[in-house]
């Protein structure tokens, strides 16, 4: 993929930038509402990833069943001695499954880096940020991932038992959660792969598949 061969493109004639059928950004209304530009046409398709970020630990992804039940820096939902927030920290690791009150939690490890999550064909992915020129080279490098991608680390697996998931910051509990994404996911048995999409210096991310086995 070319990316700068995208940057030739100009807005057309409603106030919208094309790059490769996506709808980057909307010169007319300057902002998006409700996932799509006031001013967006039929012709087009707008893809928009949401980034999330934590207060400085690791982001978590898991059930809503499981995320209810986790208490962040307030407690242990497994009446360990650490409370989850700390076993959360103790991920090294780019992924990790942990337990929690009946139920698994994928630790988004390593550095706490910004993600967003994404529906791909039959399968989802979460996109870890590492560095990028700019939110409109992500779009583009994200509404085009290879397949083939380097694997930089085992995957792991997750069963997931109900149809909607949520990542948040692991500091927190759910109903405090200041930044959130939630997912509509069937249930099933998850592998789930980390793989880098290595841009050189135009951008770089964690990719993480998750593939129904």
């Amino acid at each position: 993929m070319n990316i700068g061969s995208y940057f030739d493109q100009r807005p057309d004639a409603v106030g919208l930038w094309i790059t490769h059928n996506v709808v980057i950004h909307c010169f007319g209304c300057n902002r998006f509402q409700g996932g799509q530009c006031r001013k967006i046409d039929d012709r087009s398709t707008y893809v928009n990833h949401r980034w999330i970020n934590s207060h400085g630990g690791p982001l978590i992804f898991c059930s809503m069943q499981a995320a209810s039940g986790w208490m962040g820096i307030t407690g242990s939902s497994v009446k360990s001695v650490k409370t989850d927030y700390e076993r959360a920290c103790d991920s090294f690791s780019y992924l990790n499954v942990i337990d929690s009150n009946m139920s698994k939690i994928l630790i988004l490890g390593d550095e706490p880096l910004a993600s967003t999550i994404f529906h791909t064909g039959h399968d989802f992915t979460i996109a870890r940020w590492i560095s990028c020129e700019s939110l409109m080279v992500s779009e583009i490098a994200l509404n085009d991932i290879p397949i083939g991608l380097p694997e930089i680390e085992k995957s792991v697996s997750m069963h997931i038992y109900e149809d909607e998931s949520i990542i948040f910051d692991s500091a927190a509990v759910l109903h405090e959660s200041e930044d959130e994404m939630r997912v509509k996911i069937n249930p099933g048995k998850y592998e789930i792969t980390t793989e880098l999409f290595d841009g050189g210096h135009r951008f770089k991310f964690l990719i993480h598949r998750l593939r129904m086995e």
